[in-house]
């Protein structure tokens, strides 16, 4: 039988379409990061501990203002033996809608912000994955956004990561949101490929059909450019 864990917490509380989980502060217990449908929700950190289901939650000061949180990850990018956050957000100022992706570095006591990339009036980012696409060693990023077009930055050796590719949605799911990333070995033998889901279809009656495919599931792989 399904049973919750630690079901009265005040963390239970937001919503988003997003968690991951790792080891943030070097505890040897793992730690959620959720995304959120609040403007201006910053208390997204679950810490876990010894006790299992019990959580305390952690406010992530370093996130911009009023912003929407709508995807998360982690991953150890400088190898400090922290789980680092990836974060995009969406936020509105006076120039337009800002689409942000941050990795906030954990430090013993704060976390360090670094953008990865800042766009305004474009597209929505509403997923992200991060792993090892071409074996190096090194964490590489990807994101996808609800125009359908997948982003790579690859890891710089240097724990930070720099744009490497842009693929736009092509033609048979022209129209399609992206929904879902990941990237996971699929051979056995590695590197790891891109695995990336679309969906899209009216939400009444009589809208314009926007993803005529109805969406779908897609994978690829990364070649490895010689200098």
């Amino acid at each position: 039988a399904w049973q919750q864990l630690d079901p009265h917490n005040a963390a239970n509380t937001g919503f988003g379409d997003a968690v991951a989980v790792g080891d943030v502060d070097g505890d040897g217990f793992p730690d959620a990061l959720a995304a959120s449908g609040v403007v201006g929700a910053k208390a997204l950190l679950h810490r876990g501990g010894a006790s299992g289901g019990a959580r305390t939650i952690a406010e992530i000061s370093e996130l911009p203002e009023r912003a929407l949180v709508r995807a998360v990850a982690l991953a150890d990018f400088d190898h400090d033996g922290r789980a680092d956050l990836v974060v995009a957000s969406r936020r509105t100022e006076p120039r337009g809608k800002v689409s942000a992706i941050d990795i906030h570095y954990s430090r013993a006591d704060r976390f360090e912000r670094r953008g990865v990339l800042e766009t305004v009036g474009g597209p929505e980012i509403v997923a992200l994955a991060t792993g090892d696409l071409d074996g190096d060693g090194s964490r590489d990023l990807g994101s996808v956004s609800d125009d359908g077009a997948l982003l790579l930055f690859a890891g710089d050796g240097h724990g930070f990561v720099a744009p490497d590719l842009e693929l736009p949605a092509p033609a048979w799911r022209a129209g399609c949101r992206g929904s879902h990333l990941a990237f996971a070995d699929l051979t056995g033998g590695g590197p790891e490929a891109i695995v990336v889901s679309f969906a899209g279809e009216p939400e009444m009656i009589g809208e314009v059909v926007r993803c005529p495919s109805g969406g779908g599931l897609a994978a690829f792989t990364v070649s490895v450019r010689k200098e």
